[in-house]
């Protein structure tokens, strides 16, 4: 048997208050449980070889430093998704939530859906 919920997919978009709202109401009129979702997708960024380019010194540097930018990134996009994740239930609990969960992954979207 599935658990039925009502699921709100929060992101930076100037609609997620919308988003939150309609999915508060509709929610509460079906008396199911809302689940606030974001999402945090994983960048291809291509590395290219530079090998031919620089000295093998520097390659495995900027290797090391292009690393340490990228997890840097992803624990600012994790605190952002937080901080969006607590507004929007915040903003559903003020609209008559009752029932609520958050939950943040991290993948593709249709991944992170099943």
């Amino acid at each position: 048997m599935l658990n039925k919920s009502v699921l709100a997919h929060i992101d930076t978009s100037a609609h997620s208050q919308a988003v939150c709202d309609y999915a508060t109401w509709i929610s509460s009129r079906l008396e199911l449980p809302l689940q606030l979702f974001h999402n945090i997708a994983k960048t291809n960024t291509p590395v290219t070889d530079l090998s031919g380019a620089i000295g093998l010194d520097s390659q495995q540097h900027l290797m090391e430093e292009l690393t340490e930018l990228e997890e840097a990134r992803a624990k600012i996009l994790f605190q952002q998704g937080k901080l969006l994740l607590e507004a929007a239930k915040e903003r559903a609990l003020t609209k008559g939530a009752s029932n609520l969960n958050t939950s943040q992954r991290h993948g593709g979207l249709s991944e992170s859906l099943l």
